[in-house]
This record gives C-alpha cells, sequence and structure tokens, in this order.
C-alpha cells in the first residue's frame, strides 16, 4: 500500500465516538507559551487563522498568504506564487526571520534560509500562524534577528471530515489536495491528515514546479495530558529560475530564463533537467503533560531528515577540476549534493499562580550536513567516469543549546516581563570544496541575551507595551566558506513600544521601534551560486520606525483590513570596494577602489510599506475580496544608487467565494482568484554584478560595469477550483 493510499484510507480505520460529553473534549489543549507571545509577554505581532485565509488558498506559497502583516513583502523567483518564494520583514530576509512548526525550528541549520518549497501547503495542515516582528521574547523554535513566524498544526477537531480540493488555473498550475480527520474519539484519540499535489509551468520560461507533500498526525487528548505524534514529507522538483533576467534583456522578453545554457555557451537547446530535487521529512513527538491547575510540563522531541541536489550543464569544464590524475576539457552536467540530519528536544516547564507566571524552557539540538558533488554525465564520449565517485566532500557538525527564563508579574493592571537567555552554538565543518580547494572552520559562539518589557491593561479595550531587549546570532555557512574575511556574529539591541485598541466594530495596533546593530550581516546585493545572498559585516547600522494594523467592521457586509510600516534603515559607515584585476585575473590591490559611505540605506529594506483589504459579503456564504499590496523603493546594493534599486511597485488581487451546503456533504466551496488584475508589469526581486575594474599588460584599464538581474513577477493571472467537505 502506497504512503498516499494509506493517508486516504485511514480515516476509515478509527470508530467516529465523538461524544459531546467525554473528558477528552472537555479539555483545552495546552499550550507551552514558550512557543509562541500571548497577552503577559506582549510583544509587535499578529496571529491569523488559517480559517480566514481561504479565499486566497489556491496554491500559492505561504509568504503570499501573510502579505497582509506590515512590514512585509515577498517574491517568487518563477514570477507566479508557486516555487521559490521569499519573505521578508522590516527589511530582514530569511535568513534573520526565524520559521518554526509546533515550536521546532525550520531554517535550514546551516544558512539559516527558509525553503518553503519544501513544506509545499503547509499552512493548510496549520490552524494559526503568528507573525513576530523584531527580537520578542525568547521562544521555542530558534533564534531570530528580523522577526518570527511560528506555525501550530496540532488543532483539535470537533467533528471528523473529508476536505477534497482541486484548483486550477494560469501558467497550467494545477493543486489537488485531500484533508481530513476522524475528530476526538471518545477514548480521546484522533487522526488528521493531508495530501497535495501541486505543479506549475511558472511564468519564468521553463520554471516549472513538481511539489508534493504529506501530513500525517496522531493525537491523544487525555484528562491530563495531550501527545502528538506528527510525520510531514515534502518532495520537490522546480526548474532553476534563481538566475533571475538581466535588466536590458528584461525590456525585451521579461520572461527569459538563461538557466540550462551556462550563460548562453551551451549549443542548441537549454538543458532540460536544470532543476533543483530535494526531500525533506519531519517527525515530530510532543507531549503536554498537566501537573496540577498551576504547573504544565511540555516535551517535543523530533528529527529532520533531507537529500537533494541541484543540476546543472556546464560548457567546457577543465575535468582536473572533478577527478585528480584527469585532464582535458568537456562539457558536463553536475549534481551539488546535501544530505542532512536534525534531531533535537526541547523541554519547557509552565508555572502559574495568581500575579506570577514563568516559563523555563531548554533546546537541545545537533545537525550533521553532507556537501558533495557527482558528475552523472560528461558530454564527450572519449572520457569514461564513474558516476558514484564524489569529486569533492565536505562535512559539516553544528550543536545549539539554548536556555532560557522568562517571567511575568501583574500588579494591579500593570505586567512586568524579565527574560534572560543563554545560548551556545558549536559549528565546525572539514573537507574539500568544488576544485579539491581544502576548507575547514571550527567555531564557538556563547550568547547572553537579556529582555525586559512592560505592559498595561488600562480596560478592556486599551493596552500599551514597551520591550527592550538583545539578540545575537552566529554567522551561517556561507559566510565562512565564500567570505574573505573572518565574520563576526551580529548584535541587536531592539527597542518596541505600542499601543492596542479593541472595540466590537474595529481593532487597531500602532508601535514605534528602533533595532540599532553591530556588526549586522548585510546583504551586498550579489548572490551565490545557488541565488543565495553574499553578505559582509557593517559596524553600526540601524532600522527604526513605525507600524500600523487594523481591522473594521462598517456593517455586517462591510469590513477592511490594513497595515503599513514606515521605515528607516541605514548604514553608518561602510566601505564600498570596487575590486581591481590583472588581465590573469589575478586581484590588483594597487588599483582596488574603497569609497567611503556615510548613512546609506541598507540594501533590501524598502522606505514604506502598505496593505488594504476590503471585504464584501453579500450575504451569510458568499464574499468579494479585493486587496492592493503596496511596497517602496529598494536598493539592491548598499551605495543608494537609483540606477540599482527596486522601483516602487503595487499589485491588487481580487478573490469571490461561494458556500453552498447541499444535504449529502458538510459543505462546497467554489473560488476564484484574480491576481494582479491592473496587470503590473514590474519585479520584486534582484541583484547586482560588478565586472570590478581590468588592469592590462599594457598598463591601460578597463573601467567597470554593472549589470542588474531581475525577478519579473507575472501579469493578470488566474487561479479557480473547487472544495467539498464531507
Amino acid at each position: 500500500m502506497s504512503f498516499l493510499t494509506l493517508l486516504i484510507s485511514m480515516p476509515f480505520l478509527f470508530p467516529q465516538e465523538n461524544q459531546k460529553n467525554d473528558t477528552a473534549r472537555k479539555l483545552p489543549e495546552v499550550q507551552i507559551l514558550s512557543t509562541r507571545a500571548n497577552k503577559d509577554f506582549v510583544s509587535t505581532q499578529n496571529t491569523l487563522k488559517i480559517e480566514t485565509l481561504s479565499p486566497l488558498n489556491l496554491g500559492m506559497e505561504a509568504p503570499y498568504l501573510l502579505q497582509s502583516l506590515p512590514s512585509v513583502s515577498i517574491s517568487s523567483d518563477a514570477g507566479n506564487m508557486v516555487g521559490y518564494s521569499q519573505l521578508n520583514i522590516r527589511g530582514s530576509d530569511a535568513q534573520r526571520v526565524q520559521v518554526s512548526i509546533n515550536g521546532v525550528a525550520y531554517n535550514d541549520a546551516e544558512s539559516h534560509q527558509v525553503y518553503w518549497v519544501n513544506i509545499p501547503d503547509i499552512l493548510s495542515s496549520a490552524e494559526d500562524v503568528q507573525v513576530q516582528r523584531g527580537v520578542g521574547f525568547s521562544m521555542l523554535g530558534g533564534t531570530n534577528l528580523g522577526g518570527m513566524v511560528s506555525i501550530k498544526t496540532t488543532q483539535k477537531h470537533e467533528e471528523s471530515f473529508i476536505k477534497l480540493s482541486s484548483h486550477f488555473g494560469s501558467f497550467n498550475t494545477f493543486r489537488n489536495s485531500i484533508n481530513y480527520s476522524t475528530g476526538v474519539s471518545k477514548k480521546g484519540w484522533q487522526l488528521s491528515g493531508r495530501a497535495t499535489y501541486n505543479i506549475s509551468d511558472g511564468y519564468i520560461d521553463r520554471a516549472w514546479s513538481r511539489l508534493n507533500s504529506q501530513y500525517l498526525s496522531l493525537s491523544k487528548f487525555g484528562p491530563k495530558y495531550t501527545m502528538h505524534l506528527i510525520g510531514m514529507r515534502g518532495h520537490e522538483r522546480t526548474y532553476q529560475a534563481w538566475y533571475g533576467v538581466e535588466s536590458n534583456v528584461y525590456k525585451t522578453n521579461r520572461t527569459f530564463n538563461v538557466a540550462g545554457t551556462d550563460y548562453e555557451q551551451k549549443a542548441g537547446a537549454p538543458y532540460e533537467n536544470q532543476s533543483d530535487n530535494y526531500k525533506q521529512s519531519h517527525l515530530q513527538w510532543i507531549h503536554n503533560i498537566y501537573l496540577n491547575q498551576h504547573q504544565n510540563i511540555g516535551i517535543t522531541g523530533y528529527y529532520v531528515n533531507g537529500s537533494g541536489f541541484y543540476e546543472e550543464y556546464r560548457v567546457g569544464q577543465d575535468l582536473g577540476t572533478y577527478f585528480k590524475n584527469q585532464s582535458g576539457f568537456s562539457d558536463l552536467v553536475r549534481q551539488l549534493w546535501l544530505q542532512n540530519h536534525l534531531f533535537g528536544l526541547n523541554i519547557a516547564h509552565q508555572y502559574q499562580k495568581k500575579s506570577i507566571q514563568n516559563y523555563t524552557a531548554l533546546a537541545i539540538s545537533h545537525y550533521i550536513g553532507d556537501h558533495f558533488g557527482r558528475i552523472p554525465n560528461i558530454i564527450d564520449p572519449s572520457f569514461s567516469i564513474d558516476q558514484s565517485v564524489k569529486n569533492y566532500l565536505n562535512t559539516s557538525n553544528k550543536s545549539d543549546f539554548t536556555f532560557f527564563n522568562k517571567s511575568a508579574l501583574t500588579i494591579n493592571k500593570t505586567t512586568l516581563n524579565l527574560d534572560l537567555q543563554l545560548r551556545y552554538v558549536n559549528y565546525d565543518a572539514s573537507g574539500t570544496l568544488l576544485g579539491h580547494v581544502p576548507m575547514a572552520f571550527d567555531q564557538q559562539f556563547l550568547f547572553f541575551n537579556p529582555k525586559i518589557g512592560a505592559n498595561i491593561q488600562f480596560d478592556n479595550q486599551h493596552q500599551s507595551f514597551i520591550f527592550a531587549g538583545i539578540g545575537q546570532k552566529e554567522p551561517n555557512r556561507s559566510d565562512f566558506v565564500e567570505s574573505n574575511q573572518n565574520p563576526r556574529p551580529e548584535q541587536l539591541l531592539n527597542i518596541e513600544m505600542g499601543h492596542q485598541i479593541k472595540t466590537n466594530r474595529w481593532n487597531a495596533n500602532f508601535n514605534l521601534f528602533g533595532m540599532f546593530y553591530q556588526d549586522q550581516l548585510i546583504n551586498t546585493g550579489a548572490i551565490n551560486s545557488t541565488g543565495a545572498p553574499i553578505r559582509i559585516n557593517v559596524g553600526q547600522s540601524y532600522r527604526v520606525g513605525a507600524e500600523w494594523s487594523g481591522q473594521y467592521k462598517l456593517n455586517s457586509k462591510w469590513s477592511l483590513n490594513s497595515s503599513a510600516g514606515y521605515i528607516f534603515s541605514k548604514i553608518l559607515n561602510f566601505n564600498h570596494i570596487t575590486p581591481a584585476y590583472n588581465e590573469d585575473y589575478s586581484i590588483n590591490e594597487s588599483e582596488t577602489q574603497i569609497a567611503p559611505l556615510r548613512n546609506v540605506d541598507i540594501a533590501f529594506a524598502p522606505r514604506w510599506n502598505a496593505f488594504l483589504e476590503v471585504r464584501y459579503q453579500p450575504f451569510k456564504d458568499f464574499s468579494i475580496l479585493l486587496n492592493t499590496k503596496a511596497v517602496g523603493r529598494q536598493f539592491i546594493d548598499n551605495t543608494q544608487t537609483d540606477s540599482r534599486s527596486i522601483p516602487a511597485y503595487s499589485f491588487t488581487n481580487l478573490a469571490f467565494e461561494h458556500i453552498l451546503r447541499p444535504k449529502y456533504m458538510k459543505e462546497m466551496k467554489l473560488n476564484l482568484l484574480i491576481n494582479n488584475v491592473f496587470n503590473t508589469l514590474t519585479y520584486t526581486n534582484a541583484y547586482t554584478y560588478n565586472t570590478g575594474i581590468m588592469i592590462m599588460n599594457d598598463g591601460s584599464r578597463v573601467d567597470p560595469t554593472h549589470f542588474n538581474f531581475v525577478f519579473p513577477q507575472a501579469g493578470i493571472n488566474v487561479m479557480m477550483g473547487c472544495s467539498v467537505m464531507f
């Protein structure tokens, strides 16, 4: 029996013993608050219920469902919201934004990146998602310097159901999924699951995606405990689109994709399997124990396994680069592999009595990653190879120990917070890189991150808070491997203050913040061979601004949802380096130019960001949503040069949802989503390449040239479909 068949059939293997008066259903699921912000540990955050996103959740990646939140900007490599996508909060990219699933860190331990494509459709298995901006109070699920996305999938279903969904649309995009749950049985058991298959040809040429994922959760809700055993699996195959489109080419062919041509050196058609291939499996065991009315304990054990490679065609390669004692040149196909394992344990204790709350947590994890290369094909038939030989291999080990204790003391209407976090990281790697280049580093970091805060609950409608905290984060793998300097850890002092208003008809959140960095690792505007940003340390920098979010219900039919952020992101002192090369491409240090810059904008940090959504519900089961996302100009590098910037842009989307309730099913949803209704043709991400100064053998020089590569987004496009629930 296949895994998918097992998923589909399991709901029928459990008896439907739902009874309204059983003990298990009366008890709420324990929330170990060391994984979330809450009313006593207030931070700058928003929580979205997944059910409210159903008119938009038609196959797009998770970042697109979160774009309504303040200071959030998004992008897609393929241009149509399927495949590789990025989430940016306050100008901080995924390497500083921590993502957790049920309190388990999802960011890659080495790159710190978030690859949403590896867990496609994860939000369809979630109950809600909380997005925090800034450092915030300590939480299980990793560390951050820009924000945190906390996804909760341990939901409790009151009734059994099976939901079948099928959506299709532009660029041959199809998504089929099944969600189900047995509901909670008389003895407290629940089985829930999901299987999704999502394909798209992409907006960019050949930027196809073939994505599938499965989710399975077995839960037990007891009188004094809850237990969840969760398995998740994702498999992605995507044609590479991370090269972007050169800006001059963009003017005439905005869907052009240079991938598979080795920058147009390959003769004939592009290589058809220039693809990224990755499988990732997650296993989580979550156990929450009620000790008494004042104390709870939460224990989470987890294991993550990933394996995959990206494959590319290269022209005229020196075979000695790949195989020792081998000479000659040939076109070839190469694979760059990553196989990794992550083991971890989270333990948390919650104490609450009268005006005192205390949360103590310990998180331990160990990561093992093998990076290696293989050559599956050499085009010149005169050469023979052993495909099993690894032409390079290096292994990484990373251990992470985090301990924190956070307390809240409530006096009248004021709650005072103290949070002390200690984190130790041991990270080492050794072996060889491509070209038989030896590599090795062994780094240890010890971080102490204190945080304080206070919030005042004036009445049932008004609450204010203030927060100050320190965050620190180690460099990532590419900072060590690709940097010519010894990268330093980042340090951040984060100050936040805000006010919240809640009434029966409207609510609003307004906050001011300051994020003051020492040795921030900023994007240079360049990228490495897999599209990841290349970063360098800068001395002092900051992000300061104001944010707003609010919802307003005009009447029973009309409602508004809005958010906005205005942020200054600056580097106080920055040396922009223009390298000089001799004719043999060796560095010419005497001709290399260093331009000192002062108070310049940080790359990829838009000055402003806004969202507005109007929802019209003429009758109970029919709704229309019209939303607009607008993002201000952002610079590609740190020189604050208009010619190297992403212009301000906006997209407007229109969604229709109609719910039918036939007698033979619980509900049927009909959806239509029109993206970019005004056919805005723009790009939302980019990078730049500087050729440097060339010093010729005769002493003459060739001035540098900048090439900008952009990531165009699709014009008007459509998704539609139907879901039925039994």
